[in-house]
């Protein structure tokens, strides 16, 4: 039994609390590719382009997932400008303003898009599991270094080079890739629970209908 504050055997504390002897705490611009740094995309799209390159702005991020029903273009002249920021599948991508922090994975549809100016590329290390660095970033632990990082104008954002230095609890690759799972597995659980909760209140919707307009009646 240890006493209020002291570090059980096997722990140790770091700037993101305690954690296991065996983690490492790095900071996000050491998870991703070296040749492909933490950036921002593309600062003037244009106009949109038919058949031209999707970008991704932050409005596009919703729920953890790229909605991608309608998304701008630009040229493929301006995104090859930017070419850092082309995307691969199972990167990441996080929105730098508006609604700060949410992050998303890139699925395989989305590969050779590019970004707006609002959102940053996380991009893939053979190192470093996408889906334990997309759990933490939307963690409650995730978001408050975040909001440690922001500026201080009214526009809020935060800036490329804080974001670069957020740090990361980073277990081995296999404990990384068990985490994700787990908490894969707990989100698709709670997804389908709302989805019978909405379920159940629309029955209910329809059966207040009824009730209270006398169209079904209840004995006595």
């Amino acid at each position: 039994m240890t006493m209020q504050g002291e570090i059980r055997a096997g722990y140790k504390k770091t700037e993101v609390g305690v954690i296991p002897e065996d983690w490492d705490v790095t900071p996000l611009s050491e998870v991703t590719d070296p040749l492909r740094p933490i950036g921002y995309g593309i600062v003037q799209t244009g106009p949109n382009i038919h058949n031209g390159v999707k970008c991704i702005r932050v409005v596009d991020i919703v729920g953890e997932a790229i909605q991608d029903a309608d998304l701008i273009t630009t040229s493929a002249e301006i995104s090859a400008s930017y070419k850092r920021t082309v995307l691969r599948e199972c990167d990441l991508i996080l929105a730098l303003r508006g609604k700060i922090g949410a992050v998303a994975k890139v699925g395989p549809n989305l590969a050779g898009a590019n970004l707006t100016r609002g959102v940053a590329l996380l991009s893939k290390s053979s190192s470093y599991a996408p889906d334990f660095l997309l759990q933490f970033i939307a963690s409650s632990m995730g978001h408050s270094l975040i909001e440690k990082n922001l500026n201080g104008s009214a526009l809020q954002e935060i800036p490329i080079a804080s974001l670069r230095r957020i740090p990361v609890p980073i277990p081995p690759l296999p404990e990384q890739r068990a985490i994700a799972a787990a908490l894969s597995d707990a989100d698709a659980l709670i997804a389908a629970l709302e989805a019978m909760i909405a379920k159940k209140r629309d029955l209910k919707q329809a059966a207040m209908q009824h009730l209270l307009t006398g169209k079904t009646r209840l004995p006595g």
